[in-house]
């Protein structure tokens, strides 16, 4: 399972991406909102900003935290 962060919309969500029948879809964590501001630090960390939409790496630490229904 790939463990990312999207950021859109100025917001960054800890989220997996999920393989469907035309590629993935990402799903954000359950408790993303509860994880937003370290996973703000990871992408600084990674010389990005929560402006610059996309998709991030996850650190392990911070994809452990998350929880998915």
């Amino acid at each position: 399972m790939d463990y990312v962060i999207n950021v859109s919309n100025c917001r960054a969500a800890v989220s997996r991406k999920e393989l469907t029948a035309s590629g993935y879809r990402i799903r954000h964590a359950d408790n993303w909102q509860d994880l937003e501001r370290a996973a703000q630090k990871a992408i600084e960390k990674q010389g990005g900003a929560i402006n610059i939409s996309g998709i991030y790496p996850c650190p392990d630490n911070l994809a452990r935290r998350a929880t998915f229904a």
